[in-house]
């Protein structure tokens, strides 16, 4: 029999229901800019944020993953397996930076508070605001296949919506009236244009009319 493979996932999938049982949403694979970082796991609860990064060590890497949500979130911590130690030296680095840590022992299924996150009142906006209703379900938090709900999704999605319920407007209209992932409204046109043109923006397709260029959704295929 083979044996299943132990990796961030399987932490995840014991963390998720815990967060949730404690009374936090749960957020999974939040990339909050475009070719951003990617953090595992973000939960509220009421105004509070609470960033967590998920790794199979406890290693200086995994630190300075965590410490790039302390002016995002506020509370950061790591989980890792339960059987990780955090004595001595690590210990006081988790201290001293204000993380949290969660040891989980996927085979019983349980989660314990090896060390408490500092609390930090003044937070940037950035993550909260990124949050959608997708990172829930989208994507499982911890897995190496790159899958999450992106910036660009969220793109594309708020595309379709728009041109769905006028079909027929310009890139001009579109641009004007749909928040984007993009940096201008210049930038955003000339890529949507680029990836509706490929195909890339699924349901929508872009029609010539002489010199006019008009946005419909797509035709169903037969």
């Amino acid at each position: 029999m083979t044996k299943a493979p132990f990796n961030e996932v399987v932490l995840g999938r014991v963390l998720v229901p815990w967060l949730r049982d404690t009374g936090w949403e749960v957020y999974q694979e939040i990339q909050v800019h475009a070719y951003g970082h990617v953090l595992d796991i973000a939960a509220t609860r009421g105004r509070l944020v609470w960033a967590i990064e998920i790794k199979l060590c406890f290693t200086w890497a995994l630190l300075d993953q965590a410490d790039r949500w302390t002016r995002s979130a506020n509370y950061v911590s790591v989980a890792v397996p339960s059987r990780a130690g955090i004595s001595g030296i690590r210990r006081r680095v988790l201290d001293l930076l204000g993380i949290g840590c969660l040891g989980v022992d996927a085979a019983f299924g349980w989660v314990r508070e090896l060390a408490p996150p500092a609390l930090r009142r003044k937070i940037a906006t950035g993550l909260r605001a990124s949050l959608r209703e997708e990172h829930k379900t989208w994507a499982e938090a911890g897995n190496a296949d790159s899958h999450r709900y992106s910036p660009f999704q969220a793109t594309c999605k708020a595309v379709r919506e728009y041109v769905s319920s006028r079909a027929g407007c310009t890139m001009k209209e579109l641009v004007d009236n749909v928040p984007t992932h993009y940096e201008s409204t210049a930038t955003a046109r000339n890529c949507l244009a680029k990836w509706i043109g490929q195909g890339a923006v699924h349901g929508i397709e872009a029609r010539r009319e002489g010199r006019r260029v008009t946005l419909h959704p797509a035709a169903a295929e037969s």
